[in-house]
């Protein structure tokens, strides 16, 4: 009976998603005759008829759970203490304060407070439940002045880089003037001549111009300090 126990319940676990209605009759059917098999003292029927409910793919939980108890006490009365067990464990772990009918013989009374004390002390040893982790925490919006400073840092960049440009049209302006000194055609001298000076004069532009956004990026910087941080 153990085997067999074991292995209905394990059917049970595999196939209640898969079972087709159609499969089976109703579960009310197999509790009505689980009944009346008790009725009649007919328990070993009574059990198989309720492993019968234990396994079927429409089974609620409030009938999950008589199915156990009412299996449990009738391996009880068979003295299959083991089976019992089963029963009356997988019970008491879904509802732990259950009680009996007191009508109950004491033979099967005192029984099932034994197993309410074994699943007790094993919920004991195992303690409360980890709490959930807490979530990370979002992080914080991004503050005016943050804003501001990086602003004003990505301008005085540009100011730098545009400096750095206006530097290099200077070096290139240099070069022409050393060309023009260097070419013995009078024609080709001054055109020469006449493009570094459009050269000089763009490049001083330019280094005029990025000076000036350096200052706008330094102002900007500065101002993110006098404005409150979020």
């Amino acid at each position: 009976m153990t085997t067999r126990v074991f292995a209905v319940l394990l059917l049970g676990l595999c196939s209640r998603p898969v079972l087709a209605q159609a499969d089976r009759e109703p579960v009310t059917t197999y509790i009505e005759k689980a009944e009346a098999a008790e009725q009649n003292l007919e328990y070993e029927d009574a059990i198989n008829l309720w492993l019968e409910v234990i396994t079927h793919p429409d089974v609620q939980e409030e009938q999950l759970l008589n199915a156990h108890l009412r299996a449990g006490i009738l391996q009880r009365v068979l003295k299959n203490d083991v089976e019992a067990r089963i029963h009356f464990r997988f019970l008491l772990q879904k509802k732990p304060d259950y009680q009996l009918d007191p009508d109950l013989p004491p033979k099967i009374r005192g029984f099932f407070e034994l197993i309410r004390q074994e699943v007790t002390m094993e919920a004991d040893k195992a303690g409360p439940a980890p709490a959930p982790a807490a979530a990370p925490a979002e992080p914080a919006g991004l503050g005016l002045s943050t804003i501001v400073l990086g602003v004003g840092g990505a301008v005085g960049a540009l100011g730098l880089l545009t400096m750095v440009a206006g530097g290099g049209l200077g070096i290139y302006a240099v070069l022409l003037h050393f060309q023009a000194d260097a070419e013995q055609v009078q024609v080709k001298r001054a055109a020469i001549y006449d493009t570094r000076d459009v050269v000089t004069i763009a490049a001083s532009s330019v280094a005029l111009l990025g000076g000036v956004v350096v200052l706008i990026g330094a102002g900007a910087a500065g101002a993110s300090f006098a404005l409150p941080a979020e």
